[in-house]
């Protein structure tokens, strides 16, 4: 781990696999209807707001860069912004998920088609 894993909360590759399962097998059949990582109330919206909560990303923050649900992506929340730190592939992994699920696939179908099933 790099000092950067230390100062911010971090996911690996193996981590985000293991999370984005268990939240496929939770949430077969769900479909993000809205673009925006967390609602008012900071409550997760999507795949991608429920790994940040897990890995103890500042929601609070996350929420404040989406205002008017004008959501940046993933990477660039990680990249950029720095809400949490991952390396490349664990951001391509992310990436691939969230795009597919904004596409309008189920939770289940965004997340084994990048990781594949169990």
């Amino acid at each position: 781990m790099t000092i950067e894993g230390i100062l911010r909360p971090s996911i690996t590759y193996e981590q985000a696999v293991v999370h984005l399962r268990s939240l496929a097998r939770a949430y077969p059949d769900r479909v993000t209807k809205d673009f925006g990582y967390f609602d008012e109330q900071l409550r997760p919206q999507c795949i991608m707001s429920h790994l940040m909560e897990m890995f103890g990303a500042d929601v609070a923050k996350v929420r404040e860069y989406s205002k008017n649900n004008l959501s940046p992506n993933i990477r660039v929340l990680i990249d950029d912004y720095g809400v949490m730190y991952a390396d490349l592939e664990t951001v391509s992994l992310l990436q691939h998920v969230q795009t597919i699920e904004d596409g309008g696939k189920t939770w289940s179908e965004a997340i084994y088609y990048v990781t594949g099933k169990e």
